[in-house]
């Protein structure tokens, strides 16, 4: 999320109002897009780059949350650290922004009101997972890898067996299939020569003449 930010700079978005601060940017992107969209806002002044902001302070939540993972005992602790962490950062930035979205005609930025809700949520997360004595259950990488997951030698060796097993298979059914053949066409074979005597006995039988 820290570096995905940094394609707003590249694409010359989602900055904000004027500044004058010594790390405001401007370009003639800004520019234009200032004089046609940025009300109350100066085309030839610098503005905030939000996209830095965003991303320096998504970078410290990061190096937060890992150590709330490493220290939480809780369940859902390190979730509702981000989403309360996340949601307070993206709505400050946010009111910078000169390109939000608004909810119809409420004046309300619909980034803003998302960010409060997972605020809220993230606080509640909280507050149930102490309230309710949920644990945080960790289990170590080597007992996950004792548990479900094989040896290589092993894989192999199951793999060899599986294939082993499906050739037999396929063997056992084409010999089986091969021994009905010579049964089915025998009986065919006496099938046909029984109507054929039928067929010789009744040619005979109306050939006697009437007396």
């Amino acid at each position: 999320q820290a570096i995905g930010r940094w394609g707003n700079f590249f694409n010359q978005e989602a900055f904000g109002t004027n500044t004058t601060l010594p790390w405001g940017m401007i370009s003639d992107r800004v520019s234009r897009y200032l004089e046609v969209y940025g009300q109350g806002q100066n085309p030839n002044l610098p503005v905030h780059p939000t996209f830095l902001y965003e991303s320096l302070a998504t970078t410290a939540i990061f190096l937060i949350l890992l150590i709330i993972r490493n220290k939480s005992k809780f369940a859902f602790t390190t979730t509702a650290g981000y989403f309360v962490l996340h949601g307070v950062v993206r709505f400050f930035i946010e009111g910078l922004r000169t390109d939000s979205l608004y909810i119809g005609d409420t004046g309300l930025r619909l980034s803003q009101v998302t960010s409060v809700v997972m605020a809220i949520v993230g606080i509640a997360l909280v507050i149930i997972s102490r309230a309710r004595g949920w644990k945080r259950v960790t289990t170590p990488v080597d007992e996950l890898q004792k548990k479900s997951l094989l040896p290589q030698e092993d894989i192999a060796s199951k793999a060899t067996a599986e294939a082993n097993e499906d050739e037999a298979e396929e063997t056992a059914d084409a010999t089986q299939e091969e021994a009905d053949v010579p049964e089915d066409t025998q009986s065919t074979e006496t099938d046909v020569t029984l109507d054929d005597e039928s067929a010789n006995d009744g040619d005979g039988a109306d050939s006697d003449p009437v007396r």
